[in-house]
């Protein structure tokens, strides 16, 4: 049995923000979300920094930034934080 950690409404609206609708969930779970997705890129900054490192001392090609989706997280975090202001 899955547990709920989110309440009906809740998990209702982020289905929908994820669907584009990005004003339709609260200033709460909006700031956290752009939390979460500048740790997500935190994460693949410095993932992608190791990449790149390993892959010169190994002579070989080094890992591009869409390889990580750098830009995706930096759009999409963009997106909720611009969907606030309007």
């Amino acid at each position: 049995m899955q547990k709920e950690f989110l309440g009906a409404e809740r998990q209702a609206a982020l289905t929908h923000a994820f669907s584009g609708g990005w004003g339709a969930i609260c200033d709460a779970d909006r700031e956290l979300l752009v939390a979460a997705l500048g740790a997500l890129l935190e994460e693949r900054s410095r993932a992608f920094r190791i990449a790149h490192e390993v892959a010169i001392a190994q002579s070989r090609q080094p890992p591009t930034i869409e390889d990580f989706d750098l830009s995706g997280i930096l759009r999409l975090q963009r997106r909720i934080t611009e969907a606030n202001v309007v």
